[in-house]
């Protein structure tokens, strides 16, 4: 009871802070003396023209990129606890969500009586983040001696009040110190961890994948192509396209740490997986072969008739479509036996049992060969079959 006080105190205020500030953030004008000294917005504006990016698109994603983001969390913070407010675990998900991206910045550049408990709040957040993935999904620490490391960070967390700038200054050796912590929580947990709780954290997992392979394509970018523009210019890049990232990766996250809470069953995670590896697979295999071959294509038809021709991008175009599926099917299988192999193999039991049903008319044969296809791909103790005789009464035909 002491925590849904608690919580509802905060929340409420969270949402009224936060329904106040909209119009305020809406309306800010951006800071940008982070990229580069003196920038002004007209010359932001003009880098983000030299990079592909118009002046109303980047209007519009500054205006709501404060908003929107806060909205989820809030949202999925009072759906949780809605659907599970008599789980702790639940509990402190939902303040996790509330106090994360809260409006107390917004607050505190308003009036600065507001920066004390903007910092109180981003500190108990973090705290709340340490925390959450130290006990996570059973509310437990696991194994217990994980404690003190969340104990240690704890105290970090005071430390950088009082020394935010050696804090900032030591963050690369802190950084392993925090990561690797949670990461060995989590794998121990994950190996000896029940059925229901490895789909929990494999829903995290996904979350943060999903929200960070993005960040590491953009940057492997950069230093691909980017790196050669002018320092303004990488810079913006970076600024834009790394900030609209991030708040991609805080659009994912939230879902799957839900979906984890709720421990929901309407889909199979590792459905998920193997397909979100197959398909990008499979994607990034065809803008490879699409843009080679019309590169290739291109350069062929400028030998041969001296100018580039439409022609290569239409056959480009009809050779993906033809290889969509086909590439999909053995990048599919290729998944399956290398992560799913003993889906795959059950997969493979399965299929030639049902060509011996088609085939099989002795009911000796069929019932032994029934039996041997569920000890392959179930594992049972031990597996019976009884059939009906005609009188009623059943007999066991096999029984191993």
């Amino acid at each position: 009871m002491l925590a849904r006080a608690a919580w509802v105190i905060l929340a409420v205020f969270h949402v009224g802070a936060f329904l106040f500030t909209v119009p305020i953030t809406i309306s800010e004008t951006p800071d940008y003396t982070s990229i580069s000294q003196g920038i002004t917005h007209e010359e932001y504006l003009t880098g983000l023209a030299q990079i592909g990016i118009s002046p109303s698109g980047y209007i519009i994603f500054h205006q709501w990129q404060g908003v929107i983001v806060p909205f989820l969390f809030l949202a999925l913070g009072l759906f949780i606890f809605w659907r599970k407010s008599d789980d702790g675990m639940a509990i402190l998900t939902s303040l996790l969500f509330i106090l994360f991206l809260g409006p107390l910045d917004t607050l505190a550049r308003i009036n600065p009586i507001w920066t004390v408990v903007s910092e109180i709040s981003a500190l108990v957040a973090s705290v709340i983040v340490f925390l959450w993935f130290f006990i996570f999904p059973d509310g437990r620490f696991v194994p217990r001696w994980t404690r003190w490391i969340f104990f240690l960070l704890l105290a970090i967390q005071v430390w950088r009040i009082f020394q935010p700038d050696l804090y900032e200054q030591s963050f690369p050796l802190i950084a392993p110190l925090i990561f690797g912590g949670i990461l060995m929580a989590q794998v121990f947990r994950y190996r000896h961890a029940g059925a229901a709780q490895r789909q929990q954290i494999k829903w995290v997992v996904y979350g943060i994948v999903v929200g960070t392979v993005p960040l590491l394509i953009f940057f492997v970018v950069y230093f691909a192509v980017l790196n050669s523009q002018p320092p303004l210019t990488r810079a913006i890049a970076v600024n834009f396209f790394g900030g609209l990232l991030w708040e991609f990766f805080l659009l994912v996250l939230p879902f799957s740490l839900t979906l984890a809470i709720l421990r929901s069953r309407l889909f199979d995670i590792d459905i998920i997986i193997r397909k979100t590896l197959t398909y990008a697979l499979v994607v990034a295999l065809l803008a490879v072969v699409y843009f080679g071959s019309i590169i290739l294509l291109q350069q062929l038809f400028a030998q041969v008739i001296g100018d580039r021709s439409e022609i290569v991008t239409i056959l480009s175009t009809l050779a993906i479509a033809a290889l969509f599926v086909p590439l999909r099917n053995k990048i599919q299988d290729a998944i399956d036996r290398r992560f799913y192999r003993k889906k795959y193999d059950a997969q493979k039991v399965l299929q030639k049992f049902s060509e011996t049903v088609r085939d099989e008319t002795d009911l000796d044969k069929l019932v032994a060969e029934l039996v041997n296809v569920v000890q392959e791909t179930m594992q049972p103790r031990s597996v019976s079959v009884w059939l009906k005789k005609e009188d009623g009464r059943r007999r066991t035909t096999d029984e191993r």
